[in-house]
């Protein structure tokens, strides 16, 4: 009987123990459990600005405009002029929201002649009653001429070749540059009046007889002209 007593109290005694340790690991873990907590979540994004430059056409543009000749008004007096009137060989849209530095160049004019013909070396001159010598590409170009003009947002340039125009498209707003061209014939008598015409009338033959076509090459590009970063 006492040794069931004295069982009793070890094993009460030990489960006192049990307890008190228990109570114990459970003040040193309660600051696991029990403490101040703060959170947060965020992010950062980006829009990005928007790149919108458009060529119409969108492949490179051939504008063939056919046969031209001399004015057939106004034989031997004043200044007499055949016209085709301009056509788009490109235009240039920037709907972005940056600008877009436009760059278009315009090479020099080239010629496709009839048989061996070329130009002069030097001016052709009036002699004797006819044509001597073939006239220079500066003289022929003053009567027959292939112009490329470059328009838009108030500036317009034009010209024979080779320039560059760099034109800046503004972001408030859509802007649209326009390349064409043109071709115009002219006879002008009043600088051959010592001749009542007929040189100029010659030259306006040799350019018949000698030259089959004129043609120009242009190239437009675009890049960034500002920055965006508000």
């Amino acid at each position: 009987m006492k040794q069931n007593e004295k069982k009793k109290r070890v094993i009460s005694a030990l489960f006192a123990a049990l307890v008190v340790l228990t109570l114990i690991s459970c003040c040193f873990l309660g600051t696991t459990f029990a403490r101040y907590s703060s959170s947060s979540s965020g992010g950062a994004s980006v829009e990005v600005a928007n790149w919108d430059v458009n060529f119409s056409p969108e492949e490179s543009s051939n504008i063939t405009f056919g046969e031209i000749s001399p004015s057939e008004t106004g034989y031997g007096s004043g200044t007499q002029t055949n016209t085709i009137a301009g056509q788009n060989i490109v235009v240039i849209t920037n709907s972005g929201e940056v600008e877009a530095d436009v760059t278009v160049t315009v090479g020099s004019l080239s010629y496709s002649f009839v048989g061996g013909a070329s130009f002069g070396s030097q001016a052709a001159t009036w002699s004797d009653g006819k044509l001597s010598g073939a006239p220079t590409q500066a003289q022929v170009e003053s009567i027959l001429a292939l112009t490329v003009s470059v328009s838009g947002s108030g500036t317009t340039v034009s010209g024979n070749g080779p320039y560059t125009a760099t034109l800046a498209a503004e972001s408030s707003a859509t802007q649209s540059i326009t390349v064409s061209a043109s071709v115009i014939w002219t006879t002008n008598y009043d600088d051959d009046s010592a001749n009542s015409g007929a040189f100029v009338d010659a030259l306006d033959t040799w350019i018949g007889e000698n030259i089959a076509s004129v043609s120009v090459t242009v190239t437009c590009s675009a890049v960034q002209g500002s920055q965006v970063n508000s």
